[in-house]
């Protein structure tokens, strides 16, 4: 089955799949009461997605409905697909092979001193050379690779095949195209998703992770970015949202490097906070600060939650203005649980839905390879939530 086939099979039975996806192994009784209906047809639909290797029947369920034959479970094939992730920081491009239930199955990170905007070209020849070892270290039939995934730092347009960097002109932002898309088609010759890096991490969330159909994601590391998740869907504005970096969190802070001063990015990114760090502790990175800061550091944790009290300050209006079922926030920094711990405090002290009834705050479900299953998911997203009506599927089944 060519990849296209498996694409437009998967399409077909987007609800159902969206299902297993977000609950797991399920009878097909219980498949046939949440999608309307009859159990013959879940029959039916599950025996063509077993033939094309995207389901499997992974055992009999407990107790029994009735005479006859028990009832199976269906899962889910972690074999049935694959999508390439591909995650870009400031420092590095992270490269995942994703499987069908979000697990990386393989890895590497490709580090290049090329200028990205000017050397498009070359970079994306040497992700792709990487890439194609990555399928051939795992042997990856060609039919089962679905797509390609980016998360990308500034702004993407999938359609359009571009992701965009800024240029500042007389105190206005202008967005520079970069046609990464394109240039990925060229050398891949299947479908490319992009999306920034916050809602690439909050569509892995969405589906692999914490599986919530309303949330709100904070992203801090070299930069701060965000993305909502509103009833099941990335909220994307006019393609610019999530821009929480430059949210006013000081009047007179420092200079931002988008000419404001005082935005949450110049105050809690990772130099922002090395700097404050640096008169009392050399430390080459945020990870090592935080790991020193957990292991009893006080003069660093102390610097840590004062950073953690200015992105609570920064997320009260989103999260009284929302209400969330739940923020998950990602980057080294959310490696200490007294962070978290500090934003939350926060929040159920200084917002008015805070005041009503505990606000849950939560890290990344997957740690270091959050980029790689993001990204990837934007593909298996755009798969299975095509035409889904909001809520679908329902968090909580009864």
């Amino acid at each position: 089955m060519a990849p296209t086939d498996l694409r437009s099979l998967m399409m077909t039975n987007h609800r159902l799949l969206s299902l297993l996806m977000i609950h797991g192994p399920m009878m097909r009784v219980d498949m046939a009461k949440w999608l309307g209906i009859s159990t013959p047809a879940v029959t039916y639909r599950t025996s063509d997605l077993i033939n094309a290797g995207i389901l499997n029947e992974i055992g009999e369920a407990d107790g029994q409905l009735g005479p006859g034959r028990r009832s199976q479970l269906i899962d889910l094939n972690p074999e049935g697909a694959y999508v390439l992730g591909i995650y870009r920081t400031r420092a590095e491009f992270e490269l995942g092979l994703v499987n069908l239930k979000g697990e990386v199955v393989a890895s590497r990170n490709l580090n290049t001193t090329l200028d990205y905007k000017e050397n498009l070209d070359e970079i994306i020849e040497l992700i792709a050379k990487d890439c194609r070892k990555l399928i051939s270290e795992v042997n990856i039939p060609a039919e089962r690779l679905l797509g390609v995934g980016v998360g990308t730092i500034g702004a993407a347009d999938s359609q359009k095949g571009v992701e965009y960097t800024y240029r500042m002109q007389d105190g206005r932002i202008t967005p520079v195209p970069i046609p990464t898309g394109d240039t990925l088609s060229r050398y891949f010759g299947i479908p490319i998703e992009m999306a920034t890096k916050a809602r690439a991490l909050a569509s892995g969330e969405r589906w692999f992770g914490c599986r919530r159909n309303s949330f709100f994601l904070v992203h801090v590391h070299h930069g701060v970015s965000s993305a909502v998740v509103l009833g099941g869907y990335l909220y994307k504005g006019q393609g610019h949202a999530g821009a929480m970096g430059h949210v006013k969190a000081s009047i007179d802070g420092p200079l931002c490097t988008c000419g404001e001063r005082g935005c949450l990015e110049s105050i809690v990114s990772r130099d922002a906070l090395l700097k404050k760090i640096k008169p009392y502790r050399r430390v080459t990175d945020l990870y090592e600060a935080v790991e020193l800061a957990n292991n009893g550091d006080e003069r660093i944790m102390e610097t840590l939650c004062e950073a953690a009290k200015v992105i609570a300050t920064a997320c009260t209006s989103i999260v009284d203005v929302l209400e969330p079922e739940t923020l998950v926030f990602v980057g080294p920094l959310f490696n200490s649980p007294k962070v978290l711990e500090t934003i939350k405090q926060e929040l159920d002290a200084h917002t008015f839905v805070g005041r009503l009834h505990q606000i849950e705050v939560s890290p990344s479900s997957f740690g270091k390879d959050a980029g790689m299953i993001g990204a990837a998911s934007l593909v298996y997203s755009t798969l299975v939530q095509a035409g889904q009506s909001p809520d679908w599927p329902p968090t909580k089944l009864s």
